[in-house]
């Protein structure tokens, strides 16, 4: 995983995602392309400020250049999976949630149960017969 610590805003999500799914460089056509099918946030005029701040945030890098039609163009790629990503947000969750005076033991055991997916909604646990 990146040594990185970062939340993305919702537009930056929905850019992550793209990068996510294609799982290869892509340049802003394509990234304008492949938005085309989905529901953005996002408008397409934005897509340079929202990948500055991405660049910013260390969450995609530059991968290269390429050609798109008579321009030369960069393209990227994530420099975070998805899964480190989600990784990241619940480390920052249980760091918040020690500084703010919850025990430790209890952060530690809603990480676990959101982990096996029961989104910390455990019942104790029965004695055996």
């Amino acid at each position: 995983m990146v040594d990185l610590m970062f939340t993305l805003s919702k537009k930056e999500k929905e850019m992550m995602r793209l990068f996510w799914e294609a799982g290869r460089p892509i340049g802003r056509v394509e990234i304008l392309e492949m938005a085309k099918n989905r529901e953005c946030s996002w408008k397409p005029n934005s897509v340079h400020i929202l990948l500055n701040s991405l660049l910013e945030k260390q969450a995609i890098r530059v991968a290269g250049v390429s050609q798109e039609s008579r321009r030369l163009s960069r393209t990227f790629e994530a420099n975070v999976s998805q899964i480190d990503y989600e990784a990241m947000q619940i480390m920052q969750a249980a760091v918040e949630a020690v500084d703010a005076g919850v025990d430790a033991r209890d952060v530690a055991q809603l990480i676990l149960d959101t982990l096996e997916g029961d989104g910390g909604q455990s019942s104790p646990e029965e004695p055996a017969p």
